[in-house]
């Protein structure tokens, strides 16, 4: 004759075990997650607000492999355009690699952006302030001549 009692032990061990092992599975799982100065975003879901891929990329296809840090760098450089209040243009972007080195326009790791109302003085003071508060971190931020600065960042 077959047992009909329920062993409410074993079934509470086998579901904790079973719900534990899902969070273990989940942690697994996730998206790599990007830290862009203050708290994190997942970079693949970031939305530019200043800055569209078509003035980035011109007319060249977009690197499928270098796609996430294009929204890595756009992230900060709406960042960069909030704090200065005032329209910034690209002045060089992303450019097609000619060879097998690669160099971080290829990679979309750097741009180099003009203040269009020309106030170089208040946007270096801006993007300093920047990285000294640390709401963004940089590579590199060297001003370049006519008004251009080269803007590189390490994802």
């Amino acid at each position: 004759m077959p047992n009909n009692k329920v062993n409410y032990k074993s079934i509470f061990l086998q579901s904790f075990l079973g719900v534990i092992g899902y969070f273990i599975f989940q942690s697994f799982n996730k998206k790599s997650v990007l830290s862009l100065g203050i708290g994190s975003a997942d970079f693949t879901d970031y939305q530019p607000k200043y800055f569209t891929k078509q003035e980035y990329f011109k007319n060249f296809d977009i690197a499928a492999a270098y796609l996430k840090n294009w929204y890595g760098l756009s992230r900060i450089m709406d960042k960069i355009r909030i704090a200065f209040g005032s329209p910034v243009l690209i002045s060089r972007g992303y450019e097609k690699p000619t060879n097998e080195n690669l160099n971080d326009y290829n990679q979309c790791l750097a741009v180099d952006l003009t203040p269009q109302n020309k106030d170089v003085v208040k946007f270096k003071n801006t993007v300093q302030s920047l990285i000294d508060s640390n709401q963004i971190q940089l590579s590199e931020f060297i001003p370049l001549t006519n008004n251009n600065f080269k803007i590189t960042v390490n994802l």
